[in-house]
């Protein structure tokens, strides 16, 4: 049983501007030329959707040096192609769905 409502109005934009997510870290040697995005104190932010880049490992690219001082960086697991492809992960789509729901009280 899917909820097709979520997929109505503005729910997913919506979704889109809450900072929930734990963004990829810079490898240690470019953050010791410059400190990454938003990084305070060694700490970085929770980050939104909205307004990051994806996951240059998933783009299999290599530009994580042009990124990692000017912008939040999705983490590897929330750009797969589909939710379904990562790996170890016992819960189906709708069941993560329904979990990121309940921790965002909706």
């Amino acid at each position: 049983n899917e909820r097709t409502d979520l997929f109505l109005g503005t729910f997913l934009k919506e979704l889109s501007t809450i900072p929930f997510l734990c963004p990829e870290r810079a490898p240690v040697e470019l953050v010791r030329l410059h400190a990454q995005h938003q990084e305070m104190n060694g700490t970085l932010p929770l980050i939104r959707f909205n307004g990051s880049q994806v996951n240059p490992k998933f783009k299999q690219t290599d530009v994580m040096q042009l990124l990692w001082t000017s912008c939040p960086i999705l983490p590897e697991k929330a750009t797969p192609a589909s939710i379904k492809e990562q790996e170890g992960n016992s819960l189906s789509a709708q069941e993560q769905l329904d979990l990121v729901l309940t921790m965002l009280n909706v």
